[in-house]
């Protein structure tokens, strides 16, 4: 007896333990078909506030939501949308950088602030501003242009630089610092004037009234006449006999060069005093030519050439 009095109190025990779980337990009520008769019940979701969270594949939670086939007049189904999280990684940071890397290269080659636009020059003496400028690739993209390159033209169109260089920045702006050739004499042959630096670079004139004091009226090219990167050179120790020579010539009077007979100089009679090839022992010399310069005039000699190489045999020629 005691025995079936203990497993009754053990079956209410657990009637009683399954009667609590119901009650604290939701029922969720689903829609049913239509009965036999026809008739058709409908039901919705019974209290949200204790369907049970769930948790999506990226991490975020949500409701889950039971819609119903057919709800009831004034009440709808409510749906929790789970939205998907971004992972911005370092994938997404490379490619922001890409764009912003073409934007800028866009940028580099099409907008003008950054063309070459302005141009300022030092160093100037004689040559032209705006001939330099016309040379010098403006309005093109400054990332395109070389400075190295441009420097280097303009050496080459213009002979009278010595030196060249260019300097810029990315927003156009172009800064050009030259060296000036400096002449020590102007080479006349054929009708064309040149003007020669101590180095022997011939160069076009620049300025009618800045001529050198020392002028060569040349009657054949020199032996020696180099080309060096597009410039003609003369002997320098030419360029440097001809100089010794001017401080020997009377003023205004211009110097002369001949392949055959040297160096010399054109007398105000009209002659033409060779010296030979190198101005050497030229006190000795410039006294035998004014001692023979009185001579010939008081004989009423007027000579085509006079020829003094030869301090003991000097001569004189009536043709050329």
């Amino acid at each position: 007896m005691a025995m079936e009095r203990t497993a009754r109190q053990g079956s209410r025990a657990e009637r009683v333990r399954q009667r609590r779980r119901r009650k604290t337990t939701p029922r969720v009520k689903v829609a049913r078909g239509p009965k036999r008769g026809g008739r058709v019940t409908a039901t919705t979701v019974a209290d949200w506030a204790s369907v049970p969270m769930v948790v999506d594949r990226h991490g975020v939670a949500g409701q889950v939501a039971f819609p119903t086939a057919f709800p009831l007049p004034g009440e709808e189904a409510r749906r929790v949308v789970a939205w998907p999280r971004l992972d911005w990684g370092w994938r997404w940071l490379s490619a922001l950088l890409l764009l912003l890397s073409l934007g800028g290269l866009v940028a580099l080659f099409r907008l003008s602030v950054f063309q070459v636009q302005e141009v300022t020059f030092h160093g100037l003496e004689r040559l032209n501003a705006a001939s330099l400028r016309g040379v010098l690739p403006l309005g093109e993209p400054a990332a395109t242009v070389d400075p190295q390159a441009v420097a280097q033209v303009l050496l080459t169109t213009f002979p009278a630089l010595a030196e060249a260089q260019v300097s810029l920045t990315v927003q156009g702006q172009m800064v050009v610092q030259v060296v000036e050739r400096q002449p020590v004499l102007a080479w006349r042959y054929q009708g064309a004037r040149w003007w020669v630096d101590p180095e022997g670079v011939l160069f076009p004139a620049l300025d009618e009234e800045a001529l050198p004091e020392v002028e060569v009226q040349a009657q054949d090219l020199p032996l020696g006449l180099t080309q060096d990167q597009g410039q003609w050179r003369l002997p320098q120790d030419l360029v440097q006999a001809l100089q010794v020579l001017a401080a020997y010539v009377p003023q205004g009077q211009p110097l002369v060069y001949h392949r055959r007979y040297g160096l010399g100089w054109q007398a105000p009679e009209g002659w033409l005093v060779f010296i030979g090839k190198t101005p050497t022992h030229m006190a000795a010399r410039m006294r035998l030519y004014w001692a023979l310069r009185e001579h010939l005039r008081a004989q009423g000699v007027r000579p085509a050439i006079l020829d003094l190489s030869a301090l003991d045999a000097p001569y004189y020629r009536m043709e050329p």
